[in-house]
């Protein structure tokens, strides 16, 4: 039952809440509160810790194998219904997220210094605005909501959906229906922002079933997230530097 609940609320509750709270955020931003988005990152901290936490005590209640919600080493690397990974296969997930990590990195700072490209990402992140850290406070608690849905997000959509769907559904049915949920979960950012995330989340799962383990896709999930409000920040400054606001630092 306690695990039927998590799945509900990850399937359908929180992506509806998401999008009323998204709702509300943007009210209140249109409004003149100058805290809305200090209120939305520490609401999504408290909601994603809460949950992964909620996974965390029903797994050590529970006694269940830890390796099998994704934190296995080199030589416990296990996935559900395909048994152990070969430890070659943990360390070339993690090696490949990691350099996939620095490309991003190198990318933003390429796009941050280039004024078109930073012309052609702010256009086509206006309708998302609204999200972006722009004052040091916002910076600052924003880092801290990229590397939360690094590690909580992967263990609720990539580790706790695929025990508990890969039995009913086999591994790759599971592993489908685990990334579509996680691209529902961002609804709020219209049908072009699910597509983008369902993809993401693709690459995410892959990460996890070459490895068998989570850290590759902790790894890169928080650095995606990381690199998008870092960059969003500094190409966002172009307007409002315009407004009399200071520019951020560049990553």
């Amino acid at each position: 039952m306690a695990d039927l609940t998590l799945f509900f609320t990850l399937a359908l509750f929180l992506p509806l809440y998401t999008l009323a709270e998204m709702r509300w955020v943007r009210r209140r931003l249109r409004a003149g509160d100058t805290r809305a988005r200090l209120w939305l990152y520490r609401s999504t901290l408290l909601a994603e810790w809460g949950l992964a936490a909620s996974v965390l005590a029903l797994w050590w209640i529970a006694g269940r194998d830890w390796t099998l919600l994704g934190f296995g080493g080199p030589t416990s690397a296990t996935l559900p219904g395909l048994g152990e990974v070969p430890a070659w296969r943990f360390w070339l997930a993690l090696g490949l997220a990691a350099l996939a990590s620095l490309a991003l990195v190198a990318q933003a700072v390429g796009i941050a210094r280039a004024p078109e490209k930073r012309a052609q990402v702010r256009e086509s992140m206006r309708a998302l605005n609204y999200l972006v850290p722009r004052r040091p406070a916002e910076r600052r608690l924003f880092g801290a909501v990229a590397v939360t849905a690094g590690i909580t997000e992967e263990i609720l959509y990539r580790g706790f959906l695929l025990w508990l769907l890969a039995p009913h559904l086999g591994v790759v049915g599971g592993a489908a229906l685990a990334v579509v949920l996680f691209g529902l979960l961002h609804s709020y950012q219209g049908g072009v922002g699910v597509l983008r995330t369902t993809l993401a989340g693709t690459l995410l799962m892959a990460f996890y079933l070459l490895g068998g383990a989570l850290w590759a896709p902790i790894l890169l999930h928080a650095t995606i997230d990381l690199v998008s409000g870092r960059l969003g920040s500094a190409v966002l400054a172009d307007d409002d530097a315009g407004a009399g606001a200071p520019e951020p630092a560049v990553l």
